[in-house]
């Protein structure tokens, strides 16, 4: 039954009826969850027999059962679905697919969706943190400007900029909640420099300094990054201060061994637009107390 209610669930990712489509998501949760608990009943009660008495009187002595679906077939089928779910041009569902990750990571065991999530979830994720909203929400704005809305147009959710600094909010907070578990780790292992690139760069990128409640997210993210890959994150905070004229007085130097891997990682994704920007005062505190929580690692 739980199988049956995630393949159910799945598809109704992407309602067009947006009371459906989130609540296709808690469905699908609750279904995986189910899944999980399941297999691992089936597998205890399994291995008490086999201890009692081994595994031809466990055979003997069990009622027939057809064959227990298998949870990582069924987080295979509700990936395609949460992929597309978050380009969606509404918030709401764009968001609840992201808050699905973490969970998806730790059901997985994180491994499974580790090559996944860096290839096709990270990719729009990325753009939600870089632009503030989907490539869905891209498209209907752009629909919008040239006047052609129609029926198909499904514009409720599209963020205004206190919505865009929800949705980036949103990000941070899945990647801080990746980062908290050991299968959210091994999840992001093939794409933690980019995350961190992204999430770092947020600080200089153009009208995202005056959001406080954005600036204080991506500070705590990236000092969660910090215990997934210190050395990224320091090399990252460092190269945007000294890009924006701030002296890092009082850091320790860099480990021994970062300039081999500052050349790997290349120069951070977002640069600032001018030539001699200057970070806000306290976002320039805040990156410098981040070093020096990372020098004293």
């Amino acid at each position: 039954m739980a199988q049956s209610a995630a393949e159910a669930a799945a598809p109704l990712m992407v309602a067009s009826d947006l009371r459906s489509a989130l609540l296709s998501f808690k469905v699908a949760s609750a279904s995986l969850r189910a899944l999980q608990l399941g297999n691992a009943a089936l597998k205890a009660d399994k291995d008490a027999m086999e201890a009692a008495g081994g595994s031809e009187e466990y055979e003997r002595l069990r009622a027939p059962r057809p064959e227990t679906p298998a949870l990582l077939p069924a987080v295979h089928m509700v990936w395609a679905p949460l992929v597309a779910a978050l380009q969606d041009e509404r918030l709401p569902v764009a968001a609840a697919a992201a808050a699905a990750l973490p969970e998806l990571a730790v059901l997985s065991g994180g491994q499974f969706i580790a090559r996944r999530l860096s290839s096709e979830a990270w990719p729009p994720l990325e753009q939600m943190l870089e632009s503030g909203e989907t490539a869905g929400m891209r498209k209907v704005r752009a629909r919008h400007r040239q006047g052609s809305t129609g029926a198909s147009d499904r514009s409720e959710g599209l963020p205004t900029d206190g919505g865009a600094e929800t949705l980036r909010c949103a990000v941070l907070g899945v990647v801080s909640d990746l980062v908290s578990t050991d299968e959210g780790r091994a999840a992001l292992r093939l794409c933690v420099p980019r995350v961190i690139s992204s999430c770092a760069g947020l600080l200089t990128a153009p009208g995202y300094m005056g959001a406080g409640n954005l600036r204080k997210e991506v500070i705590r993210t990236l000092e969660a990054l910090s215990t997934l890959d210190g050395d990224s994150v320091w090399l990252y905070t460092a190269q945007l201060l000294q890009d924006n004229g701030f002296a890092i007085k009082g850091a320790a130097p860099a480990p021994q061994g970062l300039a081999p891997l500052a050349k790997l990682l290349g120069e951070p994704q977002y640069r600032p637009q001018s030539a001699t920007p200057r970070l806000e005062q306290k976002v320039a505190e805040d990156l410098k107390s981040l070093l020096e929580f990372l020098n004293c690692r």
